[in-house]
């Protein structure tokens, strides 16, 4: 069956576009990446099993995309940007959140971090996620709750530092 790729890029393109800036993916190599990624999934439609979720397929295809991207670069997500994150619902203040939670999330295990970003920011279910990244639930549970711990205690210090 030939897909309709249009149909699929338009359809997932967001969702691999997120996925890969949570993996850590420069803003500036983000077009590239999002593009190696759909490359790759057109390429290797032959080997994609319909049975899976696409989501999932494609999730993998960008995991792997994001790690060569980061090697490539060798770099990490810049520490200077604005850690100002206000109380008000401006479109400054969100923008500033999102950097931070970045920011934050390239602090944690990579394995934690994409248990979290799937189940806390995309909002796949665990059984979901153990299917994707080919470990018991248990394991997608445990990263999970690293991850929220991790995260937590990286708030409290951000907390301090700004009391102080």
């Amino acid at each position: 069956m030939t897909p309709d790729l249009g149909q699929i890029y338009d359809s997932e393109c967001a969702f691999v576009w997120r996925t890969l800036r949570r993996l850590g993916v420069a803003d500036a190599d983000l077009p590239d990446a999002v593009h190696d990624v759909f490359d790759v999934a057109f390429r290797k439609w032959q080997e994609y099993d319909s049975a899976r979720p696409l989501r999932a397929w494609l999730f993998g295809i960008a995991r792997r995309v994001a790690a060569s991207t980061r090697r490539k670069r060798n770099q990490q997500i810049p520490t200077e940007r604005s850690q100002a994150v206000g109380r008000g619902a401006s479109p400054e203040s969100e923008v500033a959140a999102r950097e931070l939670l970045l920011q934050l999330l390239e602090t944690v295990d990579e394995d934690q971090r994409v248990a979290f970003m799937l189940h806390d920011l995309e909002g796949f279910s665990g059984a979901e996620i153990a299917e994707m990244l080919e470990v018991p639930r248990g394991t997608v549970y445990s990263r999970i709750r690293l991850a929220r711990k991790q995260l937590a205690a990286q708030v409290r210090r951000l907390r301090l530092r700004r009391a102080v």
